[in-house]
């Protein structure tokens, strides 16, 4: 699949759902521990962090099962992924190396690869080379193509014969609901047109908000792997950029999400994101609407819906649809919660509520949020620093939650606290680039140079 290679730079990686849990990761893990000598226990471990986007263990794992020099072809699709989106592209142009030695078996899904990392050495003439291609290979899949455009615009600038012909090719995937990666192609045009939704009212949002995705600081070390810096008129081009004759608008694009026929409500939450865009007076309209469509759903869909809420400032309807009682059941649908609590300020609730442990949340996110909502409320400083601690300390060796501990520390100028977790997570993966510049970004922020 494209989104385990890494290919899939604007879908996220969904959540582990249905087989893929929680317990199958720790029991691999266990199992390759107990068990070092197998390689098979080694190699589960890492497939299953690359399939669930944990590219910076997975590439560990990955490292491990080089060591007994016996990878396999899809083996070294999945390491190269990894590689890339840790930025250790010398690791990854070994493996990409290996599997365009192939031949007549060089498959689309190699030789995009080779693409993104042209991109990551920014070489965009090479990087195009490899998209075009792609999209020219009769072998080539749906999501395959898909990526290879999406490609060709990161490299290259919107007034190009190359940028526009790949566009439309995005846009006639997206027409065709028979496409398998058609949904994927609207999503990806939706988010092309400047969706931010309209911004709060004074007093109705804190400017914290309990979110678990990393700094810009680590954002820059493992960029999307279609995501690059050069481009062919040698002007800085991202694949945010429209074409100037952009023919699908939004009201087309909305209308095609919504009746998708594999839509889920994430998908018509932004096809109402989209509307309110185009006409904002309708706003109080458009979420009346999705509150009476979503709000009676399962935790899937209230999830989405408090989400979308909570980006329009409504925390107020949040808490209306969700109580305590519905949202422990959920670790995204409490997070939500806690989201919609903190914008209203009510800091005395979201210190109760976490204290209470009534739900299911990783210990890590628990202590590190306590100490956010500790410190707004005026705690002592002891108590503040006691959670920090209490994170780090459930955080482990894990560079996944050390990086996220860290992130969620800088935003909330618990710098000590961010520089400390920056260092062990160093420790617990001297490659992870991005704990490194972790740590330069708060140097020069504090004006430390000579350390930086």
């Amino acid at each position: 699949m494209v989104a385990a290679l890494g290919i899939a730079v604007y879908f996220a990686v969904p959540p582990i759902r249905g087989a893929i849990k929680d317990w199958q990761s720790r029991r691999l893990a266990h199992q390759a521990v107990a068990h070092p000598s197998e390689p098979e226990a080694v190699r589960a471990v890492a497939r299953l962090r690359s399939r669930t986007g944990q590219s910076i263990t997975a590439f560990e794992w990955w490292n491990r099962v080089d060591e007994e020099r016996r990878l396999t072809i899809e083996d070294r699709r999945d390491f190269a992924g990894a590689a890339l989106a840790v930025s250790e592209l010398a690791t990854a142009g070994k493996q990409i190396d290996a599997l365009l030695a192939r031949g007549r078996d060089v498959a689309p899904l190699d030789i995009l690869l080779a693409g993104q990392l042209a991109v990551r050495r920014k070489n965009p003439l090479l990087a195009v080379d490899y998209a075009e291609r792609v999209m020219s290979d009769n072998r080539a899949k749906p999501y395959e193509i898909l990526s290879a455009a999406i490609l060709v615009l990161s490299v290259t600038t919107p007034e190009s014969a190359a940028h526009i012909s790949a566009w439309k090719r995005i846009e006639d995937v997206a027409r065709d609901p028979g496409n398998a990666a058609s949904l994927d192609a609207l999503v990806f045009l939706a988010n092309q047109q400047s969706l931010s939704p309209a911004r709060p009212t004074a007093g109705n949002q804190s400017s914290t908000s309990f979110e678990l995705g990393v700094p810009g600081s680590q954002k820059s070390v493992a960029p999307s792997s279609l995501t690059g810096e050069a481009s062919l008129s040698l002007a800085q081009s991202k694949a945010t950029s429209q074409p100037a004759a952009t023919t699908m608008g939004l009201p087309e694009i909305a209308d095609a999400l919504e009746k998708h026929p594999n839509a889920r409500p994430y998908h018509r939450l932004l096809a109402f994101q989209l509307r309110v865009r185009h006409d904002p007076a309708l706003t109080d309209e458009y979420i009346s609407q999705a509150v009476e469509r979503f709000g009676k759903g399962d935790d899937e869909t209230l999830s989405a819906l408090t989400a979308w809420l909570n980006s329009f400032g409504r925390a107020g309807k949040t808490l209306e649809l969700v109580d305590l009682d519905r949202a422990v059941r959920n670790q995204a649908l409490f997070l939500q919660y806690i989201n919609a609590l903190t914008a209203l300020e009510r800091w005395d609730e979201v210190k109760e509520t976490l204290m209470s442990e009534r739900f299911a949340i990783e210990p890590v996110f628990q202590h590190m949020f306590l100490a956010t909502a500790l410190s707004h409320l005026g705690g002592e400083a002891t108590a503040i620093t006691n959670e920090w601690q209490r994170a780090l300390e459930a955080a482990g060796n894990n560079s996944e939650k050390l990086l996220a501990l860290a992130g969620y520390a800088e935003r909330n100028r618990a710098n000590d606290v961010a520089d400390a977790t920056y260092i062990e997570a160093i420790k617990s993966a001297p490659k992870n680039r991005a704990a490194y510049v972790g740590r330069l970004h708060l140097a020069m922020a504090a004006g430390h140079t000579a350390e930086a």
